[in-house]
């Protein structure tokens, strides 16, 4: 058994934080695999001076050092400086402003990574910075190097196995993906063991209507999808929509035929980011509908625009349903890949 610290620029990353819509992300699953195979896990604030030289491995959560969530930024980037062998762990889609943020600190004689208030005055909110002015120089070098050069380090990122990592921006010594998907359950409703749930599906009672879910708003992807069945929208506040959990998202998505899926940036060049809501769509049964780019990395020949599913008949919608399902089940991680995957990492 190992010791391992997890730790990270955000309170997400260092395993706190307020997650009232229990989104699963890489920073609460990454414990848990590692945990299933029998290893100690610390996640926690690492304070400038503290000695990480105790751990047996070290994953650091990444994030853009200069948004106002990276509230642990000094100590993140300290045990980045003190554990050269230590894991950057990617747990974000939008990856390619963590290099572009650290640019950001880097230029001007780094005097952004050490600035207290904002321009209108207001407390920067950065925890340690006391701590971390011991380690001025080795912190301002870290930064350069993760702004303007190949990071020096290994970095996991959640990727389905037919995704294409190098699409994701990031370059360091070596990009590993992994798929958290046997592990991820919370938004199940009882879920009876970790990697076997009881699905119990009432797929004769759905809906023709699509699901709609998204925090952040993708202009004009909704407009350029067309069709008739009514569209359910989830949350984007900005636009009015009802902000819901993933466990209220899940009984909503048992009840509907159709989920639409808007894409990132890098899934529209096959990355193959994880996301959760493809393990539940498959949960619930239902028809999945997004951009063709990158669902192919699931579906082959299996990609029918909005409005061609609309005019499906029943049994058609069943049949095209199912063997969506039957892809999903080729390119999700088992339980065993996965265990096998967190011996050989570490």
């Amino acid at each position: 058994m190992a010791k391992i610290l997890i730790t990270g620029f955000t309170a997400k990353g260092i395993g706190s934080g307020d997650n009232k819509l229990n989104i699963a992300t890489s920073a609460n699953l990454l414990p848990k695999a590692l945990k299933m195979v029998g290893h100690e896990v610390i996640q926690r604030p690492i304070i400038p001076g503290d000695d990480v030289s105790q751990y047996d491995h070290v994953f650091v959560f990444m994030f853009p050092p200069n948004s106002l969530p990276s509230a642990y930024t000094y100590g993140a980037m300290y045990t980045l400086a003190k554990r050269p062998d230590a894991v950057c762990c990617l747990d974000d889609w939008q990856t390619k402003d963590v290099p572009s943020g650290f640019a950001t600190f880097a230029r001007e004689g780094h005097w952004r990574l050490w600035k207290t208030h904002t321009q209108s005055g207001a407390p920067m909110k950065k925890r340690y910075y006391n701590e971390a002015l011991e380690y001025k120089q080795e912190l301002n070098d870290l930064c350069t190097t993760m702004g303007f050069e190949k990071w020096p380090y290994r970095c996991l990122a959640p990727v389905y196995r037919t995704g294409n990592i190098e699409a994701l921006g990031i370059k360091a010594k070596e990009l590993i993906a992994w798929d958290p998907t046997p592990i991820c359950d919370s938004y199940m409703e009882t879920p009876t063991d970790l990697f076997s749930i009881d699905q119990q599906v009432d797929v004769k009672n759905k809906e023709k209507k699509w699901v709609y879910a998204s925090l952040i708003q993708k202009p004009g992807w909704l407009e350029r999808t067309p069709g008739d069945w009514e569209v359910q929208a989830y949350g984007n506040k900005n636009l009015g929509q009802e902000r819901i959990s993933e466990h209220e998202l899940y009984k909503i998505y048992q009840k509907s035929w159709g989920v639409l899926v808007p894409p990132h940036y890098h899934t529209l060049k096959k990355s193959g980011w994880w996301r959760v809501r493809y393990g539940m769509i498959k949960d619930a049964e239902c028809i999945t509908c997004g951009d063709p780019t990158e669902l192919s990395i699931f579906f082959e020949d299996r990609v029918k625009p909005r409005k061609a599913i609309e005019l499906m008949s029943d049994s058609e919608l069943k049949d095209y349903r199912n063997k969506q399902l039957l892809d999903y089940e080729d390119v999700f991680w088992s339980k065993e890949e996965l265990k096998n995957f967190i011996i050989d990492l570490l």
